[in-house]
């Protein structure tokens, strides 16, 4: 029985599970430890961050990130010089497996090495708390009043 190529093996390792394309900018997540793009995880964060800001009922400030695989939360990104190594060595094996120069133009546009892409997510003030908390009481007791009448 053939065994699969090792190059396949590594290009799957290799492979940034948001864009599906080889990583780029690779940054790697604490603490589950998965690997992406730094560009895709920007935007990633980026839609997470906006989406907890919009909620009626925010998560908690650790809470807002988690993981595009696992789900698991995330603490902060880094550098991860194995992977990044191990890339290198897997383009110049492979040259033709490496981004166009349109789409590196497009990622590093949007991701800089050593750029934060967890960004800081407004929390609400005491005063808008209790304004949702209010209101969710309000709902609540309105939807009481309107069972008890059907």
């Amino acid at each position: 029985m053939d065994s699969p190529r090792p190059q396949v093996d590594l290009e799957k390792e290799l492979t940034c599970s948001i864009c599906t394309d080889l990583l780029y900018q690779p940054l790697t997540l604490l603490d589950c430890l998965h690997t992406f793009c730094g560009a895709c995880l920007k935007e990633w964060f980026s839609w997470q961050a906006a989406a907890a800001e919009s909620a009626p009922s925010p998560p908690d400030a650790d809470s807002v990130y988690t993981c595009p695989s696992c789900r698991a939360r995330v603490r902060d990104t880094r550098h991860n010089a194995t992977v990044a190594t191990l890339l290198e060595m897997f383009v110049a094996a492979f040259p033709e497996k490496m981004k166009d120069a349109r789409e590196r133009e497009e990622m590093d546009a949007k991701y800089k090495p050593g750029e934060r892409v967890l960004r800081k997510v407004r929390e609400r003030s005491a005063g808008e708390r209790r304004a949702e908390e209010e209101e969710r009481r309000l709902i609540a007791e309105v939807r009481e009043m309107s069972l008890r009448e059907a």
